[in-house]
């Protein structure tokens, strides 16, 4: 091997090197200090523009991991801005858009060692809404994760009790008495659920008298 080859050989494997620690190690690091820089202004906002202002650039930064991790902490506390908009609508309505321009990338994938919890969470942040605004279209978006979920984990808890959740909300007596039927088949001693369930019917049959 001539010098030059040498040479050549050494400067490629050195910007690789140097890439590699970029990508690897400069980049996630880089993101968690914008991230962390950017958190207490984002508490202290007082509208959601001023919001998205403070967290935004965390959420852009490039980096081939931790943007999953930082989505789901920004929908948590969008979620928040939700149970406290004290029915304000526009409010909601940019919340929720705000937080889906980042979580609809990570849905679109279909999979990833936390994809069902962002289902779940999904279906929680629109079953708040609807239960801020009454507005349907937030509730049959609840259902739908709450049921892309169960269709990946019919045993898991968060999904039984979100479709039980949402169904009585939806006022629709077949499928409640279906997920409550699986419920208790996995947790027959829960008394909560079984509670919850007879206020349900009750109701139903005060309202049809």
């Amino acid at each position: 091997m001539n010098d030059n080859l040498k040479k050549f050989l050494g400067v490629i494997v050195s910007a690789a090197i140097v890439a590699i620690g970029i990508y690897g190690n400069y980049l996630p690091l880089r993101k968690s200090q914008i991230y962390i820089s950017s958190t207490r202004e984002a508490y202290n906002a007082k509208t959601l523009a001023d919001f998205e202002k403070a967290i935004s650039p965390a959420l852009d930064a490039p980096s081939p991991i931790g943007q999953s991790e930082l989505v789901r902490n920004v929908a948590t506390t969008v979620m928040g801005i939700i149970v406290n908009s004290d029915q304000n609508t526009p409010l909601i309505d940019a919340s929720l858009k705000y937080a889906l321009t980042y979580y609809d990338p990570l849905i679109a994938r279909g999979k990833g060692l936390s994809f069902e919890q962002d289902l779940y969470i999904l279906g929680l942040i629109y079953q708040r809404a609807y239960l801020k605004t009454q507005n349907p279209k937030y509730l049959e978006s609840a259902l739908y994760y709450y049921k892309e979920g169960y269709a990946r984990g019919p045993k898991r808890p968060q999904f039984l009790y979100g479709l039980f959740d949402a169904y009585r909300l939806a006022g629709d007596v077949g499928n409640v008495d279906m997920i409550m039927s699986q419920i208790l088949k996995e947790w027959p001693g829960d008394d909560a659920a079984k509670s919850a369930h007879a206020q349900f019917k009750n109701k139903v049959q005060e309202m049809n008298r």
